[in-house]
């Protein structure tokens, strides 16, 4: 009896710490509050992958970018950038982030970006944004916003977009990475998103090409 006691408590020191590795995650996203508007980050292009804006009042971020460690799952990405072919003459970049209102956790939604593109459009060409500024209505892209939980739906909305700082190259010949940041403002008429400002790192694990 007092071998098999033994024997258990050794399986478990050993199995304990092989559970609590693998289970080990970490937090990429860096928030660092903007002291003149409460609830948002201040703006930045050092990689903090976040995102935060006011919609209407009420300040909203992404959720946190999470790397599993040890695991079998991949980085948790708060951004997906996507192209996507369509039947006209032009295709579509989109641009999602998945967040919430602050600080309810279980207000989750998206905000978009739709922005039309030449079909030619490929991975290199993000880095020709750097230094942009558009505006955006019916015609140069639309911006939508949905949080199912908050009862909101938000589509074809205006305004405006300056990609203050895109990078985006290979570092192996299936592989890119760079970064992506800037502000920007969305107008639904009734409800306008103002401050926005966002920073991320980007790489073939989040861009779908």
């Amino acid at each position: 009896m007092k071998k098999s006691i033994r024997s258990l408590f050794s399986y478990r020191i050993i199995i304990c710490p092989v559970i609590i590795l693998i289970s080990c995650s970490k937090n990429d996203s860096n928030f660092y509050a903007d002291g003149e508007n409460k609830g948002l980050a201040i703006f930045s292009n050092t990689g903090n992958n976040l995102l935060t804006c006011f919609v209407g009042n009420k300040a909203w971020r992404t959720e946190d970018r999470i790397t599993f460690i040890l695991g079998s799952s991949g980085p948790r990405y708060e951004i997906d950038i996507a192209k996507q072919i369509t039947n006209s003459p032009m295709d579509t970049l989109r641009f999602n982030w998945r967040g919430y209102f602050t600080p309810d956790r279980n207000s989750f939604g998206y905000l978009s970006l739709a922005l039309p593109i030449e079909k030619n459009f490929g991975l290199r060409n993000l880095a020709a944004f750097n230094g942009r500024r558009f505006k955006i209505d019916s015609t140069t892209g639309l911006f939508s916003f949905y949080s199912p939980t908050g009862s909101m739906n938000l589509t074809d909305g205006t305004g405006n977009i300056y990609f203050h700082k895109v990078t985006f190259d290979s570092i192996s010949p299936n592989f890119y990475i760079g970064t992506i940041s800037g502000i920007f403002d969305a107008d639904f008429n009734a409800t306008k998103i103002t401050k926005g400002r966002f920073d991320h790192n980007i790489n073939s694990g989040n861009v779908w090409f």
